[in-house]
């Protein structure tokens, strides 16, 4: 059984003290009615107890206010009163030590949940390292038969290659895929792109000739150039 009040948590590891006033041990009764209902069971719902003994307070004024102090119902009301009261101090006088008693249950539960988490926590982890290892074997055995696969085709072909050779045929076994065909079109060589590339040839070259002459020329009619010659000459 866990206890879900807040208020209650708040207290663990403090002492629980009886109130000593009406708004203390109205505030005590709400924190009460937080805990199982079997650490009331030899006095009833607090609250309940609290809400009636509110009810019978003001039935009294009302009683008080119509017929005076002395009307019968009066006694009766006041004993009922009386009687919730000391309900209400017998709940008060035992809550402490209920209540530190409902703590250390809670504490023990929490501890006792954390201990599960741990090992769920601990659980999972190794059920993790056993998939990846498991993922690595399995990896490790397609590799393995795929391996396998490649080594058996080769002994597949190395057996048909032998018959072969036993039967006085060749090992190697050839098929004709397509029949050759003469192009339609002469492919090699092309006239018309050969005289084209020759004209170009033959543009660049001329092209070349003029401008080496016309440097030469230009290099004739240079006096300094005429001058050094007729130096190197003497």
């Amino acid at each position: 059984v866990f206890v879900s009040s807040p208020q209650l948590i708040e207290h663990a590891g403090q002492p629980i003290q009886k109130p000593t006033s009406t708004a203390g041990r109205e505030y005590l009764v709400s924190m009460l009615a937080h805990l199982p209902t079997t650490a009331w069971a030899a006095f009833g719902d607090p609250e309940s107890i609290q809400q009636e003994l509110r009810l019978a307070q003001v039935r009294e004024k009302e009683l008080d206010a119509q017929f005076g102090d002395k009307h019968p119902e009066m006694k009766a009301i006041r004993g009922q009163i009386e009687a919730l009261n000391s309900l209400l101090d017998d709940v008060v006088d035992a809550a402490p030590a209920i209540m530190e008693q409902e703590i250390a249950t809670t504490v023990m539960h929490e501890k006792e949940l954390k201990r599960l988490y741990d090992d769920e926590f601990d659980k999972a982890k190794q059920l993790d390292n056993f998939m990846l290892k498991e993922q690595q074997k399995l990896d490790s055995i397609k590799r393995t038969q795929t391996m396998h696969d490649a080594i058996l085709t080769q002994l597949r072909e190395l057996q048909v290659a032998e018959a072969a050779l036993t039967a006085g045929r060749s090992a190697v076994k050839v098929s004709v895929l397509e029949s050759p065909a003469l192009p339609a079109a002469k492919v090699w060589p092309q006239s018309s792109l050969i005289l084209a590339a020759s004209g170009v040839i033959g543009l660049l070259f001329g092209l070349g000739l003029i401008f080496v002459s016309e440097f030469n020329s230009l290099l004739g009619h240079n006096p300094n150039v005429r001058q050094q010659e007729s130096v190197s000459a003497d």
